[in-house]
């Protein structure tokens, strides 16, 4: 049995690249998401109903409210514990 040989490309032909993953087809209704099943619908569900289907990127504002937060634990802390 001959083995099949590849079909040589041109030199001259321009080189395609090759396509890479975009991830599952967006679409806008539960039939038209591209694959996953009942249970990729049932994730995507549960992260609408809790509100958090979309990542926003954080501001200085979200940082400054965490030191905030974190300054008034430590305080807190201190208060409780740290007084001799």
């Amino acid at each position: 049995m001959a083995k099949k040989q590849k079909k040589q490309k041109k030199s001259g032909s321009k080189k395609k690249r090759n396509k890479r993953y975009q991830g599952p087809a967006k679409g806008t209704g539960p039939d038209e998401t591209g694959g996953g099943g009942a249970m990729q619908g049932m994730v995507s569900g549960f992260k609408r109903a809790v509100g958090v289907e979309t990542s926003k990127k954080k501001t200085w504002v979200d940082h400054l409210w965490t030191l905030l937060l974190l300054l008034a634990v430590a305080a807190i802390l201190f208060w409780r514990f740290g007084r001799d």
